[in-house]
């Protein structure tokens, strides 16, 4: 099924593509607003939808929070999490060389890092 350009959609796409981080649907929805008022929770459900079917859009998963969503440019990213806000923050690269931390005789493939910590306006709030 083709996406259709809408309003709606386009600004869905856009607060995608400017955040420089993986958004939440809620933040996916204050984001778009400023390009379409009238946008509701659900239509950015349908277009988060949209966009991972057409594989414009990864979903980022991190243990007990809702799934966040991310522009589609980059495959292997790590992520610093605000333990106050909990939004979700790109980290500009990987240490590298995880493979050594695997036991003994075991054959790391692959890896996820996600360092928790404050961002920099709740350090300054706190």
């Amino acid at each position: 099924m083709a996406a259709r350009n809408t309003v709606q959609q386009a600004a869905i796409r856009e607060a995608l593509r400017d955040a420089g981080r993986p958004l939440a649907p809620a933040e996916i929805l204050d984001a778009a607003r400023s390009s379409a008022p009238r946008l509701g929770l659900a239509t950015v459900y349908r277009g988060i939808q949209r966009l991972l079917e057409g594989r414009q859009i990864s979903r980022v998963q991190v243990p007990g929070l809702p799934d966040r969503y991310q522009w589609t440019d980059i495959a292997h990213r790590h992520y610093f999490l605000c333990r106050h806000c909990q939004r979700l923050f790109d980290l500009k690269s990987c240490p590298g060389g995880i493979e050594r931390l695997a036991p003994r005789g075991f054959q790391a493939e692959d890896h996820d890092l996600l360092i928790r910590g404050l961002c920099p306006d709740c350090r300054e709030a706190n």
